[in-house]
């Protein structure tokens, strides 16, 4: 009796730490034979890099439960037929990944294959999700290579492509306006927001090879310093020269030996007190009066009587003053 339950004891503690393996049931093959287009860019972030675009569609009419990204996955084999280059299992955006998508493989310069050769875009089956995985190689040839090689002429054919499969996936996904992946701006048509979320998950690091599809960019601004002079001001201060306004003026700043027209000033003072004192007498309003002793004000400055401006503001400023402080002491209600 206590051999079998030191027995079971081992086995419930055997069956706690030993690893187990999840085992999916299995999934029937796609629908039809699996399709895909493949585009290969180089020289994109710099120079020998390599970037390989597979637009694949994996048609399931019945989402199965296992992501794309569980169930299949792409490789790239050397021309050796068995030499792996390259992998990947892209993202399951839309329909956990089925129908039409999106998978890349990126190559720095340093880890690049050849240009140019007849590689092997394999797509195979997880043997944990599959009973008997299937396989299918697309042999890649010359014209899915760019013949482009300067960068930003790379980059815009990779942008525009990624446009136009965009476009494509609006009417195979079923998208709304709401939701496309693209957007329309008066600078050209960029991708939307979704659209960023996609393609950059679908892309690592696809702002730097094709950052004109993106919205948002960031440019190198020139800034000029901007001149300042005093034409206006000169303009204003001789506009009656040659005139018998401008004699006066002159005539006026050298009856008080001064550098300005004071005796426009001082005639501006007397209009400005009997405008105050008018409308005091038929409004019995303080207030009115200043609005209207500095519109006067204004209209002098503007035809440049007196030409010295600061005082002219320091002529207002007094009226407001004596305002202010006949409220404050109750000289005025």
């Amino acid at each position: 009796m206590i051999l079998l339950r030191t027995f079971l004891i081992i086995t419930v503690l055997l069956l706690t730490i030993l690893p187990t393996t999840i085992v999916l049931a299995d999934q029937p093959d796609p629908d039809t034979t699996p399709e895909m287009v493949a585009n290969v860019y180089r020289n994109l972030i710099e120079p020998g890099d390599q970037l390989y675009i597979l637009y694949a569609n994996i048609p399931y009419g019945a989402i199965p439960d296992a992501l794309v990204t569980e169930a299949f996955i792409w490789q790239l084999i050397d021309t050796d037929g068995s030499t792996v280059l390259g992998q990947t299992v892209g993202n399951a955006f839309n329909s956990s990944g089925y129908g039409y998508n999106v998978f890349s493989m990126y190559f720095s310069a340093a880890d690049a294959p050849t240009w140019d050769q007849p590689y092997t875009a394999r797509l195979s089956g997880n043997p944990t999700v599959f009973d008997v995985p299937q396989t299918t190689d697309y042999i890649l040839d010359t014209g899915n290579f760019s013949s482009l090689t300067e960068q930003a002429d790379t980059q815009y054919e990779l942008g525009q492509r990624l446009l136009v499969i965009a476009d494509d996936l609006f009417a195979k996904w079923g998208l709304t306006i709401d939701t496309s992946l693209t957007a329309s701006l008066e600078a050209g048509t960029v991708l939307s927001q979704q659209g960023e979320q996609f393609f950059r998950t679908a892309i690592f690091g696809l702002q730097a090879m094709a950052p004109g599809i993106f919205d948002i960019g960031v440019l190198n601004i020139t800034a000029t310093d901007r001149t300042w002079d005093t034409s206006y001001v000169d303009n204003i201060t001789g506009q009656y020269g040659g005139t018998f306004v401008g004699t006066a003026q002159t005539a006026g700043a050298a009856f008080f030996n001064k550098g300005y027209d004071l005796v426009s000033i001082i005639f501006l003072l007397v209009i400005l007190i009997a405008i105050l004192a008018g409308n005091l007498l038929i409004t019995r309003n303080v207030w009115s009066g200043l609005i209207d002793l500095t519109l006067v004000a204004v209209l002098f400055a503007r035809i440049g009587i007196p030409a010295v401006l600061l005082t002219f503001m320091g002529l207002i400023g007094s009226f407001c003053w004596i305002y202010i402080s006949g409220r404050t002491w109750g000289v005025w209600r």
